[in-house]
């Protein structure tokens, strides 16, 4: 569990996730097919009057005819790290949690298409972070997302929480995108818990996924953690010019 708040510490770092600013829409691991199934947001203190909205892509999926479905079906999302413009107001430490969530390493892929425990089909949409779809041209593939995004950005798709205090919300998190409108500002009382749940014991066909996909392969986590370790040396060497 963690949580999403304002509040800083007496040395004046964040104690919480996601301080400052809207969030635009988003989902958990994005970049991974093996993702949780289900992330709960809880209303602890200072709530009211702001909000987190919803978008469902199963009905626009359920919609497609079966050409579509089918060419949807085969498309495979490339991922790269874009500096964080899921929410511009993040301080550089934010930047690198959220990184380490979303995109920890480039090159990290995942099928346009997935489906919650219990089975229900709909995008898995790439709201940043995108670089492509695998064997498309990036223009080709800017074209598409711009063509689905258009199709699901539609109210009757999306549900907005009024928010009051004592309240909880759990949300698939591989169909379903995410987003806070409010605007979040220091000294705000704003505060929410965020809580990872699997679904195992409920579905227990829907295991999570041991693997990655990277570089059009499968590699294992454990294989996976040291590409991510090299790549943070690499950025760490960068930012600092210290060698480690």
């Amino acid at each position: 569990m963690t949580r999403v708040s304002y509040a800083k510490n007496k040395r004046g770092k964040p104690v919480g996730l996601f301080t400052n600013g809207e969030l635009d829409w988003h989902s958990d691991q994005q970049a991974s097919y093996a993702a949780q199934r289900v992330i709960g947001l809880s209303s602890l203190l200072g709530t009211r009057n702001s909000q987190t909205t919803f978008l469902c892509t199963a009905p626009v999926y359920d919609a497609l005819n079966c050409e579509d479905k089918t060419m949807f079906d085969e498309l495979i999302s490339v991922w790269e790290w874009d500096g964080g413009s899921m929410s511009e107001e993040l301080i550089p430490s934010q930047l690198d949690i959220v990184r380490a969530n979303m995109v920890p390493v480039d090159g990290m892929e995942c099928p346009l298409i997935d489906q919650t425990a219990s089975g229900r089909k709909g995008f898995k949409f790439p709201s940043h972070c995108f670089k492509r779809f695998r064997d498309v041209s990036v223009d080709e593939s800017i074209k598409i997302k711009t063509h689905i995004w258009s199709k699901l950005n539609n109210p009757k798709n999306i549900y907005t929480q009024n928010w009051e205090d004592g309240q909880t919300v759990f949300m698939d998190q591989n169909i379903t995108l995410h987003a806070r409108p409010t605007n979040v500002k220091d000294g705000g009382a704003r505060t929410m818990a965020r809580m990872v749940s699997f679904m195992e014991k409920l579905f227990p066909n829907q295991v999570l996924n041991g693997d990655v996909m990277f570089n059009g392969q499968e590699i294992s986590r454990a294989d996976f953690a040291i590409l991510v370790d090299e790549s943070r040396k690499k950025q760490f060497i960068k930012e600092t010019g210290i060698v480690v």
